[in-house]
């Protein structure tokens, strides 16, 4: 589904409510759907979701705290640590987007013809978690060298303004993201506010300043072939790694679910922060069942980090950052 035009990434959508008579001559104007759901709802439907609805299991506070000075160990003695991150590190506040396979997640309600619960805010309005600030003080620090995330929401590149964010050289968004657009001949990526309504990799109504040919966005659908920039990348970073953090997924998409591998081949070792069993479980060096924003704060006060103090950086391998590509008609 394209764009209807492109003032709809400026700015929320608003459409009137023209069927509501009870209201008279007042006109009722309601925000698009900027959810997980709705970019969920846009996805080709497919039978197999896989296992949707497990389990979730956490671990005494005791027990917690000490694998989390455990990891954090591991962290300050690796060489090259690599996160990779999925949809868990996204339910909590003040982000508070739904996950996939959670008892309440998006796929397991339809799947039990349940409604999914709904969100305090738009995933617009989403503010990155604990989770993502230590993550990016990580890599601010120089003790993570790279972020491979399966989730569509930048959060990880959205941080508040007095939290460092995870440079974009060094992320790979292996399923692409709901916040940017890119060039189809010159590659240029333009980071949006907003949340991009077509999905796909379609074209969209814009054009890039740089060359002026179509922009596209960088949702992947499931028939969509995954960025190879990311993924090439990503697949780099964790043949590299020496300590592999899995954060927030059950990992059972694939080809993700399968990368751990490239860093237990390598002789890396496999820590797994995740609420619900994975099929990593019995390959991990440390195994927390444990909501991830917990064991983080135990990583961080292990690691006698102080209150981040720095700005955002610039992003490193995109140009007009945040701006609005300029309109044009009948792309």
């Amino acid at each position: 589904m394209e764009l209807r035009r492109t003032r709809a990434i400026k700015r929320s959508y608003r459409e009137s409510d023209d069927d509501d008579d009870d209201r008279g001559d007042k006109k009722k104007e309601t925000e698009r759907d900027v959810s997980l759901l709705s970019y969920a709802e846009r996805l080709q439907p497919i039978a197999d979701k896989g296992l949707c609805g497990d389990a979730e299991l956490e671990e005494e506070v005791a027990a917690v705290d000490e694998k989390a000075r455990q990891v954090a160990r591991l962290i300050a003695g690796s060489k090259y640590c690599v996160v990779l991150t999925g949809a868990g590190i996204s339910t909590a506040e003040p982000a508070s987007i739904s996950d996939f396979r959670g008892p309440n997640g998006v796929w397991t309600c339809e799947k039990e013809g349940r409604t999914v619960p709904p969100s305090p805010r738009s995933m617009d309005d989403a503010k990155p978690t604990r989770t993502h600030e230590a993550i990016a003080r990580l890599v601010t620090r120089g003790l993570v060298a790279h972020v491979v995330t399966q989730n569509i929401d930048a959060l990880h590149l959205r941080a508040k303004m007095d939290v460092t964010a995870v440079p974009r050289a060094r992320l790979s968004e292996v399923h692409g993201t709901a916040y940017a657009l890119f060039c189809v001949a010159c590659a240029v990526e333009t980071r949006l506010a907003h949340m991009v309504d077509s999905i796909g990799l379609r074209p969209v109504a814009a054009v890039c300043r740089t060359c002026r040919a179509p922009l596209c966005d960088r949702l992947c659908d499931w028939d969509s072939p995954l960025p190879d920039g990311e993924i090439n990348r990503a697949i780099s970073e964790l043949k590299k790694a020496d300590l592999l953090l899995v954060v927030g997924s059950s990992m059972r998409i694939r080809p993700v679910g399968l990368w751990p591998r490239y860093t237990l081949k390598a002789g890396g070792k496999l820590v797994v922060i995740n609420l619900q069993n994975t099929h990593l479980d019995k390959k991990s060096h440390v195994r927390i069942f444990a909501k991830s924003d917990q064991v983080f704060d135990g990583i961080m006060d292990e690691l006698d980090f102080e209150e981040p103090t720095a700005l955002n950086p610039p992003e490193l391998n995109t140009r007009a950052t945040n701006q609005i590509p300029e309109p044009v008609k009948n792309i």
